[in-house]
């Protein structure tokens, strides 16, 4: 891998990344103040070696305007959606930042598709004026060329909180878009991203996973926050639609992102969780065992502030956030 570039802090965000070891131990970042994009990788020779050994944490982008999400596609190449400014940048492997996309409505969820749908990011975005319907819309990776708008999800200044796509085709090559107005649903679309309907939620879906394999299967799984007397949840929903609660309530915290790590990578068959109530990083395995794997973070208590990337191959997470207190 090429050495992570020299990058400064700011008020705005960071993109920082981290390699795992086999068995990962807590990892202290201690990024509390900034907005970031946090890479976690097993140490090496690293000019920023966090606490304990087995993970080095690098910052590989500053200068970030509210991150919502952040993507990896299948060359390696990491994307942020800058909801701050209206683009979609990429931040590794390159020197500095560089805009992708600029003048996109309020992107928020990122998404890379399997190879079975068109290629390209895909994107949540708000209307022109900010304020109107969210869209879904495909990013040529190349060039930067936004196609036409499908799905029109919800009227709602919070956008979007997050699209997945069925991995293996066990859910009828479905997209899966998480609507945050009443009624809460998942918004169901085809492979053309068209609306093929909905299902209800509970009102605090923050975001969605599809497992990669190995224990969790391919299945989809679903996060929720806990408000208003109930529990936050890990939920499990089946392809005939029926659901199970993996795990609730206070050893979960407040979720903010979750996402799969491949099943024989060095991040083990787990999912990932950050956990905004209490700042950190924790992963679950099937037996349901909870760890914390990364603590400090400064993730900002807030729905949609972060967003969680592994890359194919499993050798890198990455971590976006927003500043807490933005």
């Amino acid at each position: 891998m090429p050495v992570a570039p020299t990058c400064v802090r700011s008020d705005n965000a960071w993109v920082t990344r981290s390699r795992c070891a086999l068995r990962p131990p807590l990892l202290s970042v201690a990024f509390a103040a900034t907005a970031l994009v946090l890479l976690v990788v097993p140490s090496g020779a690293a000019a920023q070696d966090v606490v304990l050994p087995g993970f080095r944490a690098e910052l590989i982008a500053d200068a970030l305007s509210a991150p919502a999400d952040v993507v990896v596609d299948r060359g390696g190449a990491v994307f942020v959606s800058e909801r701050g400014a209206d683009r979609i940048t990429q931040v590794w492997p390159v020197s500095e930042p560089v805009p992708l996309v600029e003048g996109i409505a309020g992107p928020s969820a990122l998404a890379i598709p399997p190879v079975r749908f068109a290629a390209g990011i895909y994107v949540t975005s708000m209307g022109a004026d900010g304020v109107g319907a969210v869209s879904v819309h495909r990013v040529d990776r190349e060039t930067g060329e936004v196609g036409e708008a499908f799905a029109s999800i919800a009227n709602n200044e919070a956008g979007a909180l997050d699209i997945v796509f069925d991995r293996a085709g066990d859910y009828d090559d479905e997209v899966f878009v998480v609507d945050t107005v009443s009624p809460d649903s998942v918004v169901r679309l085809g492979r053309d991203l068209r609306r093929l309907g909905a299902y209800p939620t509970r009102d605090d879906l923050v975001a969605l996973a599809m497992g990669q394999g190995g224990d969790f299967g391919n299945d989809l799984y679903e996060a929720y926050r806990g408000v208003d007397g109930t529990e936050s949840a890990l939920v499990h929903r089946l392809p005939s639609g029926a659901t199970e609660v993996l795990v609730e309530g206070e050893a979960l915290g407040t979720p903010s992102a979750i996402d799969f790590a491949p099943p024989t990578s060095c991040f083990g068959d787990s999912v990932y969780v950050l956990d905004a109530a209490t700042d950190t990083l924790v992963r679950l395995d099937v037996a349901l065992n909870l760890d914390v794997v990364a603590a400090e973070l400064g993730i900002d208590d807030d729905a949609g502030s972060a967003g969680l990337a592994f890359d194919q191959e499993g050798r890198y997470l990455y971590i976006a956030r927003a500043r807490q207190g933005a």
